[in-house]
């Protein structure tokens, strides 16, 4: 999270009483324990930033193995530096040095079922993105299938090899064209019912106007 909004703490606590001051140390202790600065005033709000926000896509060259979530918020919340390693459920089974890492990250295109960009690096390493993880979306590394990790507990990790990769992120929606079609296939069944049981209405009726 970059920004958060919070009521207004005073600056200067002269003129408060004893227990106004420790409650406004008592906040401003907790927004710096949770790595908040004091952004912007806002009337009776206030905007704190981040001072360890990450990159919505950025690289590592290491990882961790952490078998349930619970596990992945417990080192997360011993303060795992997140910006140099990620958090698995699996392993990638992926051969990783400890050289000093580089890359570089460009040409960037979000849509909302697609997401495209090309990432330089000089080793190993995984491309984390931070959108949420889902089954539905695939990945492609220079056209190539890649699978998508969960990583840190509910992001997505793409494992890319050194050198030039172009990546691509895509929402596969065939469980969505699949209860499409069943709908259909629905509404013509109800249709066709429909149509017989007139049809059907009319022989009885002419039926009846003979006898």
């Amino acid at each position: 999270v970059m920004y958060m909004i919070a009521p207004q703490i005073p600056v200067d606590t002269a003129g408060y009483d004893i227990k106004s001051k420790q409650v406004i140390m008592q906040y401003n202790s907790l927004f710096d324990y949770l790595g908040f600065i004091r952004y912007k005033d806002a009337g009776n709000y206030m905007i704190l930033k981040s001072k360890n926000v990450l990159p919505r896509i950025y690289a590592v060259n290491k990882f961790v193995i952490a078998e349930e979530l619970d596990d992945a918020l417990v080192m997360i919340d011993d303060n795992i530096s997140l910006d140099k390693q990620v958090i698995l459920y699996k392993d990638p089974d992926i051969n990783i040095s400890n050289d000093s890492l580089n890359y570089e990250i460009s040409d960037i295109i979000y849509t909302p079922n697609k997401v495209t960009f090309n990432i330089s690096i000089n080793q190993n390493g995984f491309v984390i993105i931070l959108d949420q993880y889902y089954k539905a979306w695939k990945s492609e590394v220079n056209g190539e299938q890649k699978e998508i990790f969960k990583a840190n507990g509910m992001f997505r990790a793409i494992p890319v090899q050194a050198g030039a990769n172009s990546v691509t992120m895509y929402y596969d929606n065939t469980l969505q064209k699949m209860a499409l079609i069943i709908s259909l296939l629905g509404v013509l069944l109800i249709i066709i019912i429909f149509i017989l049981e007139k049809f059907r209405s009319k022989i009885f009726r002419k039926q009846d106007n003979d006898i």
